[in-house]
């Protein structure tokens, strides 16, 4: 569970670390921390509620112009089908234990 939390909060804060970095020095190319903004569903949707088109104004973000609400959508599916490949063998593993009746669950405990 910490490092679930050490992971989201590495997604909340290292891409803004890294944009702040980008923006002082005006180096030219930010760090490639900064595209963690792509699994931050917060960003994803605060460029779906902007209308004027100026969300990432001089941004170097991997995909360039690719609306960063899809790339979101994109990787979140691609996690979602590893995270599945990967859970199958202990899924098949609990599946192939004897099944135990109703009754002899509430006795085991």
């Amino acid at each position: 569970m910490t490092l679930l939390y050490a992971v989201i909060l590495a997604i909340v804060v290292a891409p803004a670390i890294a944009r702040a970095d980008y923006d002082a020095s005006q180096s030219g190319a930010p760090s490639i921390f900064i595209n963690l903004y792509y699994l931050n569903p917060l960003m994803a949707i605060g460029e779906l509620s902007e209308n004027t088109g100026q969300f990432w104004n001089n941004m170097n973000l991997m995909f360039g112009q690719v609306p960063i609400w899809a790339v979101t959508t994109v990787l979140y599916l691609f996690i979602a089908g590893v995270s599945l490949l990967l859970m199958l063998p202990f899924v098949n593993k609990i599946a192939a234990r004897p099944v135990l009746a109703y009754e002899d669950l509430d006795a085991r405990y």
